[in-house]
C-alpha cells in the first residue's frame, strides 16, 4: 500500500511540474530530429543507458542528440508536456535495470509512430532513438522528456 501511495504521489508531482512548465505556443519548439546536434552529443546511434540519459546531471548533455537506449514500456498515460502533445504521442517508460518502486519517465514520439506504441503491453522492452527535449533557447527543462525519432519493439 505504501508503494502504491508513493507511486501515486510521484506521478502526481511529475504531472504538476509538467503542467507548470507546459508552454502553449502555436507550434511546438524544435525537437531532436529538427535541431542542430550540440557538441556535447556522442556520435549518432551511440547506446547510452536510459538512467544516464534521464539523470538530471546528464540530461542536458543529451538535448537534441541522436542516441539509442533500451527501456521498458509502462503505459500511455503520460500528461501533456511542453506542448509536445499536439504533434507527439506521450507515454511512460522505465529503465529495465531499475527497481520499479514508483512512476517512470516520459517519452514523446511522432504521431506517425502511434500504432507501434499503442500495440505495446506493459513490460515490453523497446529501443528508442532520439534525445532529450529542448526548447531550442537554452531554457532549463525541469522534467526531462525523451523525444524518440524511432521506436522499435525488442524481442
Amino acid at each position: 500500500m505504501k508503494r502504491r501511495i508513493a507511486a501515486f504521489l510521484f506521478l502526481l508531482s511529475n504531472f504538476l511540474i509538467l503542467q507548470a512548465c507546459s508552454t502553449t505556443p502555436s507550434e511546438p519548439a524544435p525537437v531532436a530530429a529538427a535541431a542542430a546536434t550540440p557538441s556535447t552529443c556522442p556520435p549518432p546511434g551511440t547506446l547510452v543507458p536510459f538512467a544516464k540519459v534521464m539523470n538530471p546531471a546528464f540530461s542536458s548533455d543529451y538535448a537534441n542528440c541522436n542516441v539509442v537506449t533500451i527501456v521498458e514500456y509502462l503505459n500511455s498515460n503520460a500528461p501533456p508536456a511542453y506542448g509536445l502533445e499536439r504533434t507527439h504521442v506521450l507515454f511512460v517508460v522505465t529503465d529495465p535495470q531499475a527497481e520499479r518502486l514508483a512512476g517512470g519517465n516520459y517519452v514523446a514520439a511522432r504521431k506517425a509512430l502511434a500504432d507501434i506504441i499503442f500495440a505495446l503491453k506493459p513490460g515490453d522492452r523497446i529501443q528508442l532513438r532520439g534525445g532529450i527535449y529542448s526548447d531550442g533557447m537554452g531554457t532549463p527543462i525541469t522534467v526531462p522528456v525523451f523525444v524518440a525519432t524511432e521506436v522499435t519493439k525488442r524481442k
